[in-house]
Parts: structure tokens; C-alpha cells; sequence
């Protein structure tokens, strides 16, 4: 099931690597559907908000290891297509296409 997620995860990032590359001037915006993928945490989420009000030392360690992993995974990930969307925008598309070489090798496997 995993594979399979991630097959579909890979699918939708080259899906908007595509639109980003047909409309360069919207690339922004298409690298913001990427939010879709957090909605499955959403139960989680508001599970552990109502422990933070409930528990609030508790939870006060693993929220500050949650938002360092989320620094440092998930920052230089989402940055990073950020700076693909700005390139093409601007007419510059090495990144881009140096992203799509490793997405579809990603999907080879």
C-alpha cells in the first residue's frame, strides 16, 4: 500500500511539473495543490491539538521535535519546488528538468 502511495505521490508530481511547464506564469500556484497530500493528517492533527490543551506539557516536547522534522524534511522538500515553479516562471527550466529526470526514475523502481 505504501508503493502504491507513493506511486501516486510521484504521479502527481510530475502531473504539476507538467502543468508548471505548459503554464509557466501559474507554476506557483500548481505547486500549491501539493497541500492535498496533509489532509489524511487532518484526524491526527486535531486529535493531538486536544491533547495539547488537555496535556499541554505533555505534548510540549514531541511538538517541538514535530516542528524540527518538519523543518528540516519538509522545508528543503517544498522549497525546493518553490524555486523550480520561480525558475520557470522567469523562462529558466534546468531544475525543472532535472526534477523530472529524478521523478521518473523514481517510477522506474
Amino acid at each position: 500500500m505504501l508503493n502504491r502511495v507513493k506511486e501516486r505521490f510521484a504521479l502527481h508530481e510530475l502531473w504539476v511539473l507538467d502543468k508548471s511547464e505548459s503554464f509557466p506564469f501559474f507554476a506557483p500556484i500548481f505547486v500549491f495543490t501539493f497541500w492535498i497530500w496533509s489532509l489524511p493528517l487532518l484526524p491526527i492533527l486535531i486529535f493531538y491539538s486536544f491533547l495539547m490543551v488537555t496535556f499541554p506539557l505533555l505534548t510540549f516536547l514531541p511538538s517541538i521535535v514535530l516542528g524540527m522534522a518538519l523543518a528540516f524534511f519538509v522545508a528543503p522538500w517544498f522549497f525546493r519546488w518553490f524555486f523550480i515553479s520561480v525558475g520557470l516562471r522567469f523562462g529558466k527550466n534546468g531544475m525543472a528538468s532535472e526534477k523530472r529526470k529524478e521523478i521518473e526514475k523514481r517510477l522506474m523502481q
